[in-house]
């Protein structure tokens, strides 16, 4: 299992899962701890991890059968519509495909057509356990390439230090869910004032 939030400073991280997908999912997260948790209908994909991430989970017979009643490609427009990172997550292994009828081919050419035309990325878990594990981990990745694209530039003692801070991420989460705010001014209020309390007690 992966231990992702072993900060007691981190921010809980919020999670949906689409109201038609199995319990066993949703108990997978919540195994998780320091995660908001809610079950809804989803517009598109399957899973929605704090707005950055959107997952469509099917099995390998999910897979195969939204391929051949012509519903694969309609999903896959659909998450791309969000406007969010999305990915593809396909739970099984090669023998759930003997008896569906597929063809090796076809398979190969749908997920080519996804990760090359439509650019969105699949996934292979062997169940749902990691499944929830590889869409933690890649949230993480994300986190990481936010950070990077963040020019955190930090006065510290008076000397200019370039760094990858996750804290410094989590508070610009917070900072920049308030109106008007956007991670620019977030990241300059943070340099003033280093903390939410301090903030709140400054005056206009």
């Amino acid at each position: 299992m992966i231990d992702f939030f072993d900060s007691h400073m981190a921010l809980p991280l919020e999670v949906t899962v689409d109201d038609r997908e199995p319990n066993r999912l949703f108990l997978e997260f919540k195994k998780r701890g320091n995660i908001i948790l809610t079950k809804k209908r989803l517009v598109s994909g399957d899973i929605l991890i704090d707005n950055q991430l959107l997952a469509e989970r099917k099995t390998v017979s999910d897979f195969c059968h939204s391929l051949i009643q012509g519903r694969l490609f309609d999903q896959i427009i659909r998450m791309l519509k969000a406007k969010t990172n999305a990915l593809v997550i396909i739970e099984g292994n090669d023998k759930d495909l003997e008896s569906i009828g597929v063809s090796p081919k076809a398979l190969q050419g749908a997920i080519a057509s996804i990760s090359i035309k439509f650019k969105v990325p699949i996934l292979k878990s062997v169940d749902i356990s990691q499944t929830v594990e590889i869409l933690l981990q890649c949230y993480n990745q994300i986190e990481k390439i936010n950070a990077v694209k963040i020019p955190l530039v930090w006065k510290k003692n008076h000397k200019i230090t370039h760094t990858y801070d996750p804290l410094l991420i989590q508070k610009l989460r917070v900072f920049s869910a308030f109106p008007g705010l956007g991670p620019d001014r977030s990241l300059r209020l943070i340099q003033k004032f280093s903390t939410l309390e301090k903030l709140f007690k400054a005056s206009k």
